[in-house]
């Protein structure tokens, strides 16, 4: 990832920008595909599943669903903070969706929306078990 360092005033106005965006068009959703191949380290070769994450800036809500198959029972399931190559950090915490399906929402700050909001593709949703502790299936959200 490429670090780009503004003056104040220009990450003020980018700032600004996403929020003004983020207020226009309040809900935005992804639905992308898990994979095992998508782990920084092999997940399942067998697995797959889907996942349709949707953020409500005017809630301050994120809300996903998160169906999986062809897996062991799945233990927890994260979005991290990395781009598609690399592991990071959580950011959210997601329900398993031990019985193959699962699905809520997560009440977040508005700027922590905004970050997904602004570089999705440096997000990435996955969900781990026991054979596969550092992930079974794994998907970039952008």
């Amino acid at each position: 990832m490429r670090w780009i360092i503004l003056p104040p005033a220009a990450a003020a106005a980018a700032m600004l920008a996403t929020t003004v965006v983020a207020q226009q068009n309040p809900s935005t959703r992804w639905t992308v595909s898990l994979t095992g191949e998508e782990e920084v380290v092999p997940g399942d070769p067998d697995g797959t599943g889907t996942a349709i994450i949707r953020i409500n800036t005017r809630a301050n809500q994120l809300c996903y669903t998160l169906r999986v198959r062809g897996i062991e029972p799945a233990t927890a399931a994260h979005i991290h903070e990395a781009p598609p190559g690399s592991a990071g950090a959580v950011v959210v915490e997601l329900r398993a969706p031990t019985g193959g399906q699962s699905s809520g929402c997560v009440k977040m700050s508005n700027a922590e929306l905004l970050e997904i909001l602004a570089e999705p593709e440096d997000y990435y949703v996955n969900v781990h078990n026991e054979p596969y502790p550092g992930g079974a299936l794994r998907a970039q959200l952008g």
